[in-house]
């Protein structure tokens, strides 16, 4: 018997687990990806920029750039130099310099000898009135800045999941989530007021430090209130709420066009998070696995009564021993102790499995961040670029359920890799004019590298076990923040050949699917609880399972059976708990009865438990 066999009886999906879901944890996920999304704003380069040039020159029409600015392209089409400016004295020039009828001046000015800028940039502010980039200069051989302050938000979450996880697996997830918030929105405020670049790197690092797990933290706790048959639609409904998140980002991001009001605005929905302490809940199979049993026979009676699922009366008046029971099974496996990210790669298929999940992990997070940093670098509107790629996770969402359950998580994984890999080679090779058919490309891979984040992620709750799920997480979140620091200087690429990007997400998922392959199937599972457990699930599969997509035939259980074996295997383990302290007791205590009396009071409890 385990915990799930105990919440099937109360409905492991009911009105109780719904109402925190939806009305609690949901509203808590919402606004977490504004920290992370609103970067994409907060430090975009302005599609134009030229050098600024001494009044009275004036650079701001095309016309007038094309005579004053080198020739140069950009992406295959015409324009001028970004960097560079003709080495002379402007301030001497008279008005015929900007006869812009006279043609055979440019020709003239293109054998003039060119310089750096002198004096700064000017930028264009049909989008941005004004970001990081603009404000601090970042371009040309500054161009890295604004990447580097991608690459340290998700270096922060390297450092951050170390904290946080271990938190998480200590002291809980209510009050880790809620310290990890407090933290956040602390930080969004400081960075705000940021008086020069490296303070803004620093917020951002901090910031960093904590996205990830906002995220991780409401769905990890999504899945432990839930059963087994509902592990699909949490992952689902957790991140669908996130692109929502991304969405309404967009939204304040296009309303608010300065970078010091976006940032602050976008930290106040975070900073309301904090008014759900009270009705937030805490993971009950954590509160198990610290023997913390009276909170977790609370949550077991008022999910019994708001689903009004009563608990048959031989279980409801001795549920503390049942949850003890459950402890007692798990004694051998040392389920009570502590443990760290180490036991995770002691035993071989652990250790297999938790290397292939980083790695899946890996590619989801540099494919998926990497395509949300290109999208608002690509074309004219980025506010419509990214728009499109946060709808494009959408269609996902509706098929994932069906298809993790009709062909397992671990079909669904592997296909999906193969057409993301697909699509984005494909949108390297296509000639870079034709940006309809590059973008539509790009938005075809951030479709199924959506879902494939979606089953990793859902995996990763699979496979890890209970004792160390946190820090499994954590583990994972830690390794794949690499490719999430090295993501936006993979698009800076771009700037030089467009394709490279698309062709190093084409890869890595082409390289994921064929490591997935490797992984066990989970539908249908019981989440493993121990070490033990988590090292037994998938061990010694044989190639034709490894090389085969079909669901196993062990995967497909019959829901009718559910809850009565669930109800069967509780009374089960009720039986061999009192046939154990009865003997414990006979074995320690000298003030016990007569071995007659124990009998009769023996026989008259297993008989009432069966009844």
């Amino acid at each position: 018997m385990d915990y799930d066999d105990l919440l099937q009886i109360v409905n492991p999906f009911g009105k109780y687990q719904k109402l925190l879901i939806f009305l609690v944890l949901q509203l808590a996920l919402v606004p977490c990806g504004f920290s992370l999304y609103n970067a994409v704003f907060l430090a975009a380069t302005p599609a134009d920029y030229w050098c600024r040039l001494p009044s009275p020159v004036d650079t701001s029409t095309t016309n007038s750039r094309k005579i004053l600015f080198p020739p140069q392209e950009h992406n295959g089409l015409p324009g001028v130099s970004r960097c560079e400016m003709y080495d002379l004295n402007y301030t001497s020039f008279t008005s015929e310099f900007y006869d812009l009828n006279d043609t055979t001046l440019i020709l003239a000015n293109s054998s003039h000898s060119k310089t750096g800028c002198q004096d700064g940039w000017e930028f264009e502010q049909d989008v941005y009135q004004n970001t990081v980039v603009t404000e601090y200069s970042l371009v040309c051989d500054q161009d890295l800045g604004a990447s580097i302050s991608f690459g340290l938000a998700s270096f922060g979450g390297v450092m951050g999941t170390l904290i946080w996880g271990l938190l998480a697996d200590r002291w809980g997830r209510k009050p880790t989530f809620f310290t990890l918030i407090a933290f956040q929105s602390l930080c969004n405020v400081a960075c705000s007021f940021s008086p020069n670049f490296i303070f803004y790197c620093v917020c951002r690092f901090l910031i960093g430090s904590t996205t990830g797990f906002s995220y991780t933290l409401p769905y990890l706790l999504s899945i432990e209130l839930t059963g087994t048959k509902t592990r699909v639609l949490m992952s689902v409904i957790c991140s669908a709420s996130y692109t929502i998140s991304v969405i309404w980002m967009v939204g304040i991001a296009y309303a608010i066009r300065t970078w010091r009001m976006l940032n602050l605005v976008a930290a106040v929905p975070v900073l309301c998070i904090l008014g759900l302490w009270a009705v937030f809940p805490e993971s009950p199979r954590w509160l198990l696995t610290q023997g913390r049993y009276v909170e977790v026979e609370a949550f077991i009676r008022k999910a019994s009564r708001v689903n009004k699922r009563p608990l048959p009366k031989d279980i409801d008046e001795n549920l503390p021993q049942i949850l003890e029971e459950i402890n007692l099974e798990n004694k051998n496996s040392s389920i009570t102790e502590k443990h760290s990210m180490i036991d995770l790669f002691r035993t071989p298929n652990l250790r297999k499995k938790t290397l292939i999940l980083i790695f899946i992990n890996f590619c989801n997070v540099g494919v998926f961040y990497g395509l949300t940093y290109w999208a608002p670098a690509f074309g004219q509107d980025p506010h419509l670029n990214t728009m499109l790629s946060g709808l494009v996770e959408f269609p996902p969402y509706l098929f994932a359920s069906f298809f993790c359950n009709k062909f397992g998580r671990r079909a669904t994984l592997v296909v999906a890799m193969i057409f993301g890999a697909i699509a984005s080679i494909s949108a390297a090779v296509v000639p870079t004019t034709a940006s309809g058919a590059i973008m539509a490309l790009s938005l075809i891979t951030k479709f199924f590298i959506t879902l494939t984040f979606m089953v990793g992620e859902l995996l990763e709750e699979e496979i890890f076990p209970t004792v160390v799920r946190g820090e499994g997480a954590s583990l994972t979140i830690l390794l794949s923040s690499v490719a999430g620091c090295a993501a936006p200087f993979v698009v800076h690429l771009g700037h030089s050949l467009l394709a490279l990007p698309l062709a190093v997400f084409g890869g890595l998922c082409l390289f994921a699917a064929i490591s997935a392959l490797f992984l066990p199937e989970t539908v249908g599972r019981d989440l493993p609880q121990t070490l033990a457990e988590g090292e037994a699930m998938g061990k010694d599969m044989p190639w034709k399972d490894i090389l085969s997509l079909r669901l196993p035939a062990s995967s497909r259980r019959d829901p009718e059976l559910d809850t009565e074996n669930s109800t069967n295997r509780v009374h089960m383990a009720m039986e061999r708990f009192y046939r154990e302290r009865e003997t414990s007791q006979r074995e320690s205590s000298p003030f016990l009865k007569s071995n007659e009396n124990i009998k009769k009071t023996t026989d008259f409890t297993n008989s009432d438990i069966i009844q």
